[in-house]
C-alpha cells in the first residue's frame, strides 16, 4: 500500500471508528486526473463558448476562490490566469462566492 500511495495511485486518510479506533482508508487515484481537469479548465477558460457548462462553473470557481495561481502556475499559465478572470466575474455563483470570501477576508482585517 505505501508503493503505491508514494506513486500518487493510491490516497491514503487517517481516520478513528467512533473517534476511538484507529483505521486507514484508501481510495483510488486516477492516473493524470490532476492534468485532466486542468486540461478542461483550461479549454473552458481560453474558449468559453464551446466548454461544457459543468467546466465553465468550475472554472469560474476556481478564479472567484484565488486558486488559479495553483493550477496555473508561472508564466506559462499567465494565459489562463487571465482569461479566468472574466469567468468568475460573470458566472453568478462564482461571483457570490468571490462577494464571500471579499467579506470574510475584509472581516478579518478589521480585527
Amino acid at each position: 500500500m505505501a508503493s503505491l500511495t508514494a506513486r500518487g495511485l493510491l490516497s491514503t486518510e487517517r481516520r478513528r471508528f467512533l473517534g476511538l479506533v484507529p483505521y486507514r482508508r484508501h481510495r483510488v487515484v486516477p492516473p493524470a486526473a490532476g492534468q485532466e481537469i486542468a486540461a478542461r479548465l483550461r479549454a473552458a477558460a481560453l474558449s468559453p463558448a464551446t466548454a461544457a457548462e459543468r467546466d465553465r462553473q468550475l472554472a469560474g470557481l476556481l478564479a472567484a476562490g484565488g486558486l488559479a495561481r495553483q493550477v496555473f502556475p508561472g508564466p506559462a499559465g499567465a494565459d489562463v490566469r487571465r482569461a479566468l478572470r472574466p469567468l468568475g466575474r460573470e458566472l453568478p455563483i462564482a461571483r457570490a462566492v468571490q462577494r464571500v470570501t471579499s467579506s470574510d477576508a475584509a472581516a478579518a482585517n478589521s480585527g
